[in-house]
């Protein structure tokens, strides 16, 4: 009798557990109050197998954005700025979100991982992500952000046959966007290639207008550091057509400044320069210029060239520039100078600053490269 009330006790017991309703799903509310948009994706498989605590997992997540997913585009839910968005249904347990900032204008995003915990005695948990501190920053154009540019992520409809809610693909990859305007915003997410700020030559040149040219002792110099001859930083974009350049300066630019381009080819004889961009920044009412000089033909225009008090930027025709070059850009060199020229005195001094190899030149698939 004791032995079937037992057995009659368990049978009631599971018909009572039976009864009850299953578990509920759990939820993660998602806040930005970020001014850019937060793409993410929740759960990723390929990063499964990895503990997100271990002190390898920040070079796991920049492979996982360096490559290109095995099929397919990678489908990130896109939070706006300002916005709260829902995760349902989710099951309990630690969830891995990894996303990105895409800030305007950049093509170098905040990466952001978060571990959510979904359940543990709450149905609904709030998370806030803040575009830093970041784990690293990923650079649009490349490996799961191929289709992304500086431009931004406009919403498009999710393909069919999708069931991630809110999931969209990125717009095709546009221009850096680079405008010569003297209007120098859009240079702030271009890398810096050669910064000069403890920068001196140890010999400068001067040379005087029918007279000869010396190399003399930087201590020599009248005119170092100024009137824009000090120059504080570089970059240079190979895009398509054109090569863009930017220079800031530690002095003022003045009326008698040139920056001296002067494009080598492993033909031309040693010293000679016989393929030369100068730059002439405006002055006053007086246009900023960009004049190719061929060796035996008169100046031509190089490109389009605008200046402010401490910067200058440019838009250099590749084909007219290069089609000058005996061997082409592939065996070619870039030499960088500034000159200033003194009228008072009929005589100019000249500051050598760098080379570099033209093929290695930074374009829109290198210029991010080196991850910050």
């Amino acid at each position: 009798m004791k032995i079937r009330a037992i057995g009659l006790g368990l049978m009631l017991a599971a018909a009572l557990a039976g009864a009850q309703p299953a578990q509920q799903p759990f939820a993660v509310l998602l806040n930005n109050p970020e001014a850019s948009a937060f793409h993410f994706v929740l759960d990723p498989p390929e990063l499964a197998q990895f503990d997100p605590g271990s002190s390898v997992f920040a070079n796991v997540v920049y492979d996982y954005f360096l490559e290109s997913p095995a099929t397919g585009p990678t489908l990130f839910r896109t939070l706006p700025p300002g916005a709260t968005l829902r995760l349902k249904d989710l099951p309990e347990g630690t969830h891995l979100l990894v996303g990105f900032f895409a800030l305007p204008g950049r093509r170098d995003y905040p990466v952001r991982v978060q571990q959510l915990l979904a359940g543990g005695g709450m149905a609904e948990r709030f998370y806030t992500m803040y575009a830093e501190p970041s784990l690293f920053r990923a650079r649009a154009g490349r490996g799961r952000l191929a289709g992304f540019s500086a431009t931004g992520a406009p919403a498009l409809p999710a393909p069919s046959g999708t069931t991630q809610e809110g999931a969209v693909p990125f717009a095709s990859r546009g221009e850096l966007g680079l405008l010569i305007d003297n209007d120098f915003a859009d240079w702030e997410a271009i890398p810096v290639l050669r910064s000069f700020a403890d920068y001196s030559p140890k010999t400068f040149l001067r040379e005087q207008i029918g007279g000869g040219r010396l190399e003399l002792p930087l201590a020599q110099s009248r005119f170092w550091q100024k009137a824009g001859t000090g120059l504080f930083e570089l970059k240079i974009v190979d895009n398509g057509p054109n090569l863009y350049l930017y220079a800031s300066t530690r002095s003022a630019m003045a009326e008698g400044l040139s920056i001296y381009l002067y494009f080598r080819d492993p033909r031309d004889r040693i010293g000679e320069n016989r393929v030369t961009v100068e730059l002439l920044p405006a002055v006053g009412a007086k246009a900023g210029l960009a004049a190719l000089w061929v060796k035996g033909h008169g100046p031509v225009a190089a490109g389009t060239l605008a200046s402010g008090v401490f910067f200058l930027e440019a838009a250099l025709d590749k084909a007219t520039i290069y089609g000058a070059l005996a061997s082409g850009p592939q065996a070619g060199f870039l030499e960088i100078s500034s000159a200033y020229h003194d009228r008072s005195s009929l005589s100019y001094e000249e500051f050598y600053y760098t080379r570099l190899a033209l093929k290695d030149l930074p374009t829109p698939d290198t210029l991010f490269d080196v991850r910050d």
